[in-house]
């Protein structure tokens, strides 16, 4: 017997020449590949639509491939099959971030990435990316910031420092930003 998965996801596509497009295919695919078989995922929007006469089980929010804000999942009972009859969704363990949502992918920087994620894997505490202004040192270590997110379990933040220039508020800047509270007896 083939168990069948499904993941259903409301929200906005278009219709071009080779089929429809838009993120919301994407995110029902991910929410489809989340579940395990014979089970059936919702997004909150598509159980906001589904309306009574249907139980469903709340999973808390979940991470999905490609997408960096947390969605909440929902489990569709059908024939009294309980979500706890189901393995965990195949997600991303959700992390607490900060990080920006990029519109674009990292194009061309790939061997740049690899030696930056290599530096952190091997115990390096802080790695400093060098370069001349706009050549996309930001961008870098956003992306991997981002592939690293599942391997610290802390969360990785972005504390952006291009507008400081006195020390002083360098260690201020990055304890607001991780909304760490100083104990007024020790210095940050």
């Amino acid at each position: 017997m083939v168990r069948v998965r499904m993941g259903l996801h409301t929200g906005s596509v278009r219709r071009a020449q080779t089929g429809y497009i838009g993120l919301a295919i994407h995110r029902a695919a991910r929410v489809g590949a989340a579940a395990r078989g014979g089970q059936v995922l919702l997004t909150a929007a598509t159980r906001y639509l589904l309306g009574e006469g249907h139980v469903v089980e709340d999973l808390g929010d979940h991470r999905l491939k490609d997408f960096p804000e947390p969605e909440r999942l929902f489990h569709l009972v059908i024939d009294g099959r309980r979500a706890c009859e189901f393995s965990s969704p195949k997600t991303l363990a959700v992390r607490p971030t900060n990080l920006p949502v990029l519109e674009t992918s990292l194009v061309g920087r790939r061997g740049e990435l690899t030696v930056l994620r290599e530096r952190l894997d091997n115990g390096s505490r802080v790695v400093t990316v060098t370069g001349s202004g706009g050549t996309g040192k930001t961008r870098l270590a956003l992306a991997a910031a981002e592939e690293l997110l599942e391997v610290f379990p802390g969360g990785a933040w972005f504390v952006p420092l291009a507008d400081y220039d006195d020390a002083e508020w360098l260690l201020p800047t990055v304890a607001e930003k991780l909304n760490l509270t100083g104990d007024p007896a020790r210095s940050l």
